[in-house]
């Protein structure tokens, strides 16, 4: 078990040593990340009242992925809470490869942009029943690009596939 000194934040594993006439308890370094023999013996302690005075559960930070175009890679781990801005515009994600998934559909939407791809603003059709409400939204382009496969490979990649 990981544990956190409280003063130094210096971080530990708990070891409880059994011996014939008494139990204690020790809190081994980490450094290697491992609890092996021959670790430094960082504190040792002869009751939980003891441990529990200096040391309290560590946690891992949490962390998020986020796009990031100010570094080599466009996206990258972030430790700690997501900036509010980043909660509010979508850029928060759980995985690696939930962000990068995101980058890709918006280099495919730029793609279709300089194109000429736009949604048409004419009224949309639409159906609405009592459990749900479909609505039908047309998408133009110029008509040359239209048998284009990596146009439509897009247009399948971004607005295609199971729902």
């Amino acid at each position: 078990m990981k544990l956190k000194n409280k003063k130094t934040g210096e971080i530990g594993n708990l070891v409880l040593n059994i011996n014939p006439n008494r139990e204690s308890y020790s809190v081994l370094s980490t450094e290697n990340g491992d609890t092996v023999c021959g670790n430094l013996v960082l504190a040792d302690y002869d009751s939980l009242a003891e441990l529990n005075s200096e040391w309290e559960d560590y946690e891992e930070p949490k962390t998020h992925w986020m796009i990031d175009t100010s570094v080599l890679e466009p996206v990258r781990e972030i430790a700690g809470m997501p900036y509010e801005i980043d909660k509010e515009i979508g850029n928060w994600f759980s995985t690696k490869e939930e962000a990068e998934e995101v980058v890709e559909k918006l280099k495919a939407f730029k793609r279709l942009k300089d194109k000429g791809f736009r949604f048409d603003l004419s009224p949309a059709l639409g159906h609405c029943d009592d459990k749900k409400f479909d609505i039908s939204i047309i998408g133009t382009m110029p008509a040359k690009w239209w048998y284009n496969d990596k146009v439509v490979d897009d247009i399948h990649y971004i607005f295609g596939g199971e729902e």
